[in-house]
Order: structure tokens, then sequence, then C-alpha cells
């Protein structure tokens, strides 16, 4: 669907996985965890057979049947993952469960920035997948980089809604990004449903916004800029310092969750907006 490269959930544990090494984790240790939160719940030989046919990492024996049994373990003892039996139980189904990062490493997350803003976005993944049940598979997740990809990226979505455009916005000057306001005005003339919701503006955007004063509300409650985009897409700015990621999904519980939230704030926690 997209014609250029994104950073997907491989992307995304791989660049987990890496930050885990040497800081928090092992290299086995981690493998095995990573694995782990990409298969949902596994049993120590459904987590070899993913990992058994990945190359040698230089320096590194690769890991064994037996090996992941005894990683398991030690995971499970610094509470990185959980069995659903009786500890000390050990079978080829014994199942596991990954605890969320966001748990699992409350005590690193004041010594980097960067372990806890892709820990976050891992937690999201998991989520994501844990709503989706066993389509977890086949649902639809990218992640650009860049906010300059991800506006780019973003800009198709919207060029694409037929139906409904809900932008949610922490800072009305996302409506100034090159592009933004064309397409918006645009879509509002061939009768598509924009509406967009965000903090009060400052006064220099305001001359900018008379555009839309039919379509905008301010609201005092504070969020990250999100769109739902023709009632199908999700698609959600993730502050990572300056340069914001953006999420896109498809997963069917998230956009209804998300569409939900936004009506209920542009009816009951929004006042009309000044142009």
């Amino acid at each position: 669907m997209l014609d250029i490269p994104t950073r997907g959930e491989k992307d995304t544990l791989d660049a987990f996985k890496s930050l885990l090494v040497g800081r928090v984790l092992s290299y086995r240790q981690a493998e095995v965890y990573v694995t782990l939160i990409s298969l949902g719940q596994a049993s120590a030989s459904e987590i070899f057979n993913r990992i058994k046919n990945k190359p040698k990492v230089a320096g590194l024996e690769k890991i064994s049947k037996p090996a992941v049994y005894n990683i398991l373990d030690e995971l499970e003892e610094r509470s990185f993952v959980k069995s659903a039996v009786t500890p000390g139980t050990k079978s080829n189904s014994k199942p596991y469960r990954p605890v969320p990062p966001d748990d699992a490493l409350e005590e690193y997350f004041n010594q980097t920035d960067d372990l806890k803003d892709t820990a976050n976005q891992v937690v999201t993944l998991m989520e994501l997948k844990e709503k989706q049940g066993k389509k977890t598979g086949k649902q639809d997740i990218w992640m650009h980089g860049t906010k300059k990809i991800a506006l780019r990226e973003g800009l198709k979505h919207l060029e694409s809604a037929k139906k409904t455009i809900l932008m949610y916005c922490n800072d009305y000057s996302w409506t100034e990004e090159p592009g933004v306001t064309d397409l918006l005005i645009e879509k509002i003339n061939d009768g598509i449903d924009v509406k967009i919701l965000g903090k009060q503006p400052a006064s220099t955007l305001r001359g900018n916004l008379i555009a839309f004063d039919a379509v905008r509300r301010e609201t005092t409650i504070p969020c990250n800029p999100y769109c739902v985009v023709d009632d199908e897409h999700l698609l959600t700015f993730l502050n990572d310092g300056f340069s914001p990621k953006l999420l896109v999904t498809r997963n069917t519980y998230m956009v209804m969750r998300h569409s939900a939230q936004f009506s209920e704030i542009w009816e009951n926690y929004s006042k009309r907006g000044v142009g």
C-alpha cells in the first residue's frame, strides 16, 4: 500500500531489542523476550521454532532449544515474562506471555529516553495485537520515522477519505504544515465531513483558521494529534522529542474507540472556535 520503506512491527521490535542488549538484558534474553512479544503467547518450542533459522550473530552461539527453557526461567525471575501454569513446570506446551515493556522496564525509564520511547511504541503494538485477537498476523500497522515522512504519508490517507476526517490537534499549527490546509479545504468543498478539534490557537494562527471556523472547535483537554480517516484508518502521532512518529492502523477497535472519544469531546467538552 505504501510506496516507501516504513518502520513496521519488525523494525520497531528490532530497534527495541538493540536498546535492551547490554543495558538491561543479554543478547539471548533480549532475543527470546522480543520474539515472545511478536508471538503474543507461546511455548518454549514455539519460540525456538521462530528463532532457530535466524542468522548466527558474530561471536555468539545460536540459541538451542534447551537454552530457550533456561532463558525463559531467567526472564520469569526478572519479571519480563509470565507463565500461565505453576512455576517450575517444564513441558513443550507450557505457555508464556510477555510482560509489557512499560511494566518490566519501569526502573530503567529514568535512565534513557530512547528506551522509554521505543518501549512505549512496542506497548502500543501489543495493545493493538491484543484487541485484534487471532487476526493479529493480518492487521495493518505502519510506523513512519520522521515528521516529514509522517506528514507526507498522513496526507496520502487524508486524500483517500470518502466520508469523514476527524482531526484532533494538540496544537493548531499542525493545520499549517505544507499541504494540510489546502487538502482540508478541498475535502470540505467536496462535502466530506471534516471536524478539527484542538487547543486554543495562538494569535498568530487565528487569521489562518478563518476557513475552518465552521468545522473546528476548541478544547482544554490535552491530546496528541491524531486523525480518524474515512471510518477506516487511525493515524496517531507519537511524540518523540521534536520529531513525532506516525502510527497508522486499520484496527477496527481502535478506530471506533477514538472516533467515539472524539465525538464525545466535540459535543460535550469543546466550544466553538473563533476565527
